[in-house]
């Protein structure tokens, strides 16, 4: 699936700007979530969203930040896919 922007991505990306810096890969990774809160997403989909292949240590930053994020759902088929998803306050 490939990821398209959206409004939250495209603030981001200019939130960023205006600081002169760009979006950290926590926040790509958060901004994909947030786009489907409580559906699950593949962390192929997350790496791509991010560019970066290190989501597992970017999801436990996120924990660390708060964000409520259960443990991950496996597949067990092959190729083994890792699946993550936020819970919003309204949704528990």
């Amino acid at each position: 699936m490939t990821c398209t922007p959206n409004l939250q991505d495209q603030f981001l990306a200019e939130s960023a700007a205006a600081a002169g810096s760009r979006p950290t890969q926590n926040d790509l990774i958060l901004a994909r979530l947030m786009r489907t809160p409580g559906e699950w997403v593949s962390m192929p989909d997350l790496a791509e969203a991010a560019g970066c292949y290190a989501v597992h240590s970017r999801i436990a930053d996120l924990r660390a930040d708060g964000h409520d994020i259960p443990p991950p759902r496996m597949e067990c088929a092959r190729p083994r896919k890792t699946w993550y998803r936020i819970i919003l306050p309204d949704q528990k």
